[in-house]
């Protein structure tokens, strides 16, 4: 598209934005910023990165990609010691040191911190699963809810704790893991003394032990919950639907970790190791009956 639409607004007096966009009637004050902003409406790309090819309409955009190629960090909170390329994620990130959540769904119970987490909740409300499984007949409605699923189609557990045994599928569950083994807890209750290490454990305390709520309610059965997560684990209870399928056999579950349970079944690995003798097991629950029948007098 050719960027022709130019309009000088016609007044009698000098106006303050005298260029007008034809399209969306945005108003400049000079024909070279209306000429700019008209590429917004072109296909063309005219900022090309010169690292990785990456192209964009506007120069901020490209200004705003090239901080991905530099390891600087200049955005810090000040809360924990994160720190970050882009100011828009450090704003996103600020809000897991509060346990507001302005923004709630008008059909259920469910409240967030962002609106685009609002956005997608909105989904489940819809019976629309347009996100298909290429493996298995699988369908969801939110593309990460797909992206979860299609872990369950192998048995890699590509990340791994530094500290301890611990192995996982995603980068994200593997940081949050690792939190386990610090012991700062910037994270304090204003009613009593508690402090814990994440913003979502916070709310969690104040809801079960200060303000009694349980905002999570399921509509078939008295099942109440502070915490989404039981909910939706809870709700797998009144479905037949088993979306977590073992790649190596027919195996299906509905929960992710049943479907973990089984998969060690087709491994050797035994990442549970006893403190006490030499046994390994290949579950948490292997272990704990191996230490009540072997070492009863001594805690696992």
């Amino acid at each position: 598209m050719e960027v022709t639409h130019l309009i000088q607004v016609p007044t009698s007096s000098q106006p303050m934005h005298p260029f007008k966009c034809a399209i969306c009637n945005r108003k400049f004050t000079s024909g070279a910023r209306l000429k700019q902003h008209m590429i917004v409406h072109a296909d063309i790309k005219p900022y090309t990165c010169l690292i990785c090819g990456y192209k964009c309409k506007q120069s901020s955009a490209l200004k705003n990609h090239l901080v991905i190629h530099s390891e600087d960090r200049p955005f810090e909170c000040t809360v924990c010691d994160f720190k970050c390329k882009l100011l828009g994620i450090l704003k996103t990130h600020l809000l897991t040191h509060t346990v507001e959540t302005p923004y709630h769904c008008s059909i259920c119970s469910y409240k967030c911190k962002l609106r685009g987490s609002l956005k997608k909740h909105m989904v489940i409300h819809s019976e629309l699963k347009p996100f298909e499984c290429s493996v298995c007949d699988y369908r969801s409605k939110l593309v990460s809810s797909l992206r979860q699923h299609l872990l369950t189609h192998t048995i890699e557990t590509p990340y791994h704790c530094t500290d301890c045994s611990y192995k996982c599928k995603q980068l994200g569950n593997l940081k949050e893991h690792m939190k386990s083994h610090t012991n700062v807890t910037p994270f304090h209750c204003s009613d009593c003394s508690y402090k814990c290490k994440q913003a979502i454990t916070l709310k969690q305390h104040i809801m079960r032990i200060h303000t009694k709520e349980t905002p999570y309610k399921c509509t078939i059965c008295n099942f109440k919950s502070t915490v989404s997560s039981n909910f939706n684990r809870h709700m797998s209870v009144h479905s037949d639907e088993k979306p977590y399928h073992c790649s190596l056999c027919n195996f299906k579950s509905k929960r992710q970790s049943g479907l973990k349970q089984h998969t060690l079944k087709h491994s050797d690995e035994t990442p549970y190791h006893c403190p006490v003798c030499p046994y390994m097991g290949k579950t948490a629950d292997n272990l704990k009956k191996h230490m009540n029948r072997m070492h009863l007098e001594v805690k696992p």
